[in-house]
């Protein structure tokens, strides 16, 4: 699967690498953000000329040509969006299942699923709450072993649903730490602790 985004931006960089007449016109802050584009696709020569020609301008205030990525590029010459593994997603369904256990306290058990798409928090009595992330893109945690009532006084954000409870609007932006505190709130008023 390539991502459009990918095309986008190797669509962009082919057409107005070389458009540098347009150059002086740019503000600094308008050149800046076009050299990031050009830095995400490793064309610094392309920098480079657009720098030289927004110069003439005169009232530049300088620039630097962007770093090449340390990393391989995320956009491959083919055209296919590939960004270095870790850094498309920085943790795993997994990575927050032990978070949650280990906020869950003394005697809570992880047993995590293939490839750290999904796993279990079990708690010291043996519930089993099952996480991972369903078909509309939600991170469930499935309670199995807990009927879930639709009057349980969940934590705010927090839905019913038929395999359990999910936090509405969860993404990876919101980070481990916060995915992990939230869903370890939400277990506890589950479990009635």
């Amino acid at each position: 699967m390539t991502s459009s985004h990918a095309v986008a931006l190797n669509d962009f960089v082919a057409v107005w690498s070389s458009s540098t007449s347009v150059a002086p016109a740019l503000s600094c802050a308008e050149l800046d953000a076009l050299l990031a584009l050009f830095g995400a696709a490793g064309r610094r020569e392309a920098a480079a000329s657009w720098i030289g020609a927004h110069a003439e301008s005169g009232d530049c205030e300088g620039h630097d040509a962007p770093a090449t990525p340390a990393l391989a590029p995320a956009v491959h010459a083919s055209g296919v969006y590939c960004p270095p593994p870790g850094t498309e997603f920085p943790f795993s369904v997994s990575d927050v299942v032990r978070a949650v256990a280990r906020l869950l306290g003394k005697g809570w058990t992880v047993e995590t699923g293939s490839w750290g798409l999904d796993g279990n928090v079990v708690s010291p009595c043996g519930a089993v709450f099952k996480i991972y992330v369903d078909h509309e893109g939600d991170l469930i945690a499935e309670c199995p072993s807990h009927d879930v009532p639709e009057d349980l006084d969940l934590p705010d954000g927090f839905l019913g649903c038929d395999d359990g409870i999910y936090l509405e609007l969860a993404t990876y932006s919101d980070g481990l730490d916060y995915l992990a505190g939230r869903y370890a709130d939400a277990i506890r008023a589950v479990i009635g602790d």
